[in-house]
Formats: C-alpha cells, sequence, structure tokens
C-alpha cells in the first residue's frame, strides 16, 4: 500500500513510499512529474509512516516505524532526494506519525504514538524541544506567524 506522498515542485518530481506493516519494510521511490517514469528507487527495512519534500535542504524528511508489540520504535530520517543517502537519523522512542520542517527556525518537527513533539536542529540533528500530548499526535502544521506548532490529536 503507499502510505505517504509528497512532490518536489523544484525537481518536477514525485515522492512515494510503499510499505506493508506486516512486513515492516518500504520501498521508496522518486517519479518524474512530467513522464511519469521512475528516477530511483530503494528498499528501506522500516515502514515508512510519512514523507515530505524540503526545498531548503534539498531533501526528503521521512518518519517510520516498527510496530513489533514489545520493539516498537521510531526515526525521523532526512534523505537526500537525488541519491536516497541518509543525511541524519533522528532516534525516537515510537513510530513517528507526522513530521514538519519549520524553514524559519531551520528545525524539524515530529509527532510519534508515544504522545510525544519533538523540535530537531535540521543541521545537527540534537533536540531542541519536546512536549507531551494528552493522546496520540496525529498529524502536525507550523503557524510561524504565531510562533506555533499546530498539532492534531487522535484517541484510537
Amino acid at each position: 500500500a503507499v502510505m505517504a506522498v509528497a512532490y518536489a515542485p523544484p525537481l518536477r518530481a514525485m515522492v512515494s513510499a510503499e510499505g506493508s506493516m506486516v512486513k515492516e519494510v518500504s520501498k521508496v521511490i522518486v517519479w518524474d512529474a512530467a513522464s511519469g517514469e521512475k528516477r530511483t528507487e530503494m528498499t528501506y527495512g522500516n515502514l515508512l509512516c510519512t514523507v515530505i519534500f524540503v526545498p531548503e535542504l534539498h531533501a526528503i524528511v521521512s518518519g517510520d516505524g516498527t510496530f513489533m508489540k514489545d520493539k516498537e520504535s521510531g526515526r525521523v530520517v532526512v534523505w537526500d532526494i537525488d541519491t536516497l543517502e541518509h543525511h541524519l537519523k533522528l532516534k525516537c522512542a515510537q513510530p513517528v506519525t507526522s513530521v514538519r520542517y519549520l524553514a524559519d527556525r531551520r528545525a524539524i518537527v515530529s509527532a510519534d504514538r508515544g504522545n510525544t513533539v519533538i523540535l530537531w536542529d535540521a543541521e545537527s540533528g540534537a533536540r531542541r524541544w519536546e512536549a507531551r500530548t494528552a493522546s496520540m499526535p496525529w498529524c502536525l502544521d507550523a503557524a510561524p506567524e504565531i510562533g506555533a506548532i499546530v498539532v492534531g490529536e487522535a484517541n484510537f
């Protein structure tokens, strides 16, 4: 199943993450938006839950997870969009549900199934800030005009 998609306008490319929770493996594919041809693809060892394109970093930022009962974990990964090489791997305690890039802060924000929202430095990967939510943070967005991160929580 396709778990996540993103569009990279300056590259006229689309990114898809296909995966299976049963196998906990994903395939990342970069497609040419005009022709529909595959530019590059790779198999990835965890289930990718979310992907975005960040033009300022010329990168894909993804959130992944392993869902084994006693070994749940997640990561935020920054990938070069041309080569699919990993620049940063940021460890989370639970599978990641959403990621966003905050250009004004040069930071990545992530949400995970452990009710945690984390602000990461986009260059070093250092944790700048962490907050707990009452229930699972399912989706995120940025509101830079008011200096806020908007979090949508789920109760399932």
